[in-house]
């Protein structure tokens, strides 16, 4: 099932009403979200942190955290995703434990994505979509790169990288297990665009 997959980062857990915005996203079709923050871990952002783990886990939604292993152990996440020159798959597994959620970037890199492609990954993300200001000298993804590949493979598929309400397509939708946003679902007007696509292509 295609689905919608939001990375909380900073600049979204800044919001006053941030939490409104994460009950919002998981009652509108959303079953995984990731947190994507860089250290420091103060205080106070790991209180918003556990605040978003606590309506995740009273939703039953997949509460995940990127890049770090050590802090996806001390809150107990439901899993973790590790970029190329991140963590390595062994020692997600031996850290978390092998019932843990993995997801995998692979970038453009369809060598990459065939070495992870095994029953420990959950998930391989691939990217970019689009040219975006969230991540600098990135790729724009060859996408029927990854149709190749998806036939070949049981492993779900994620697209990351620039994806708004403006370019979000069918083609995306129908190519893609998993559609990775971040800056497009930092308000509720652009969530409610991206949830009204997402009913549309599901309808069709």
């Amino acid at each position: 099932m295609h689905k919608i997959y939001p990375i909380i980062d900073k600049d979204f857990l800044k919001k006053n009403n941030f939490h409104i915005m994460v009950h919002f996203l998981i009652k509108n079709n959303i079953n995984m979200v990731q947190i994507r923050v860089s250290k420091p871990y103060t205080y106070k952002l790991l209180k918003k942190i556990l605040l978003v783990k606590k309506i995740c886990k009273k939703n039953n939604c997949k509460f995940i955290i990127n890049n770090d292993l050590l802090i996806a152990k001390f809150l107990n996440a439901d899993g973790v995703h590790i970029g190329q020159n991140d963590s390595s798959l062994l020692m997600a597994k031996k850290i978390l434990g092998s019932n843990k959620i993995i997801g995998v970037s692979c970038g453009n890199n369809m060598r990459t994505a065939s070495i992870y492609s095994n029953p420990s990954v959950k998930y391989i993300s691939f990217g970019s979509a689009f040219k975006t200001k969230t991540k600098k000298n990135t790729k724009v993804l060859k996408i029927s790169n990854v149709y190749d590949y998806k036939l070949d493979s049981e492993t779900e598929t994620c697209i990351i990288g620039g994806i708004n309400a403006n370019n979000l397509s069918d083609k995306i939708l129908n190519k893609f297990d998993l559609i990775a946003m971040s800056s497009a679902i930092r308000n509720i007007p652009d969530i409610i665009k991206i949830n009204n696509l997402y009913k549309k292509f599901c309808n069709e």
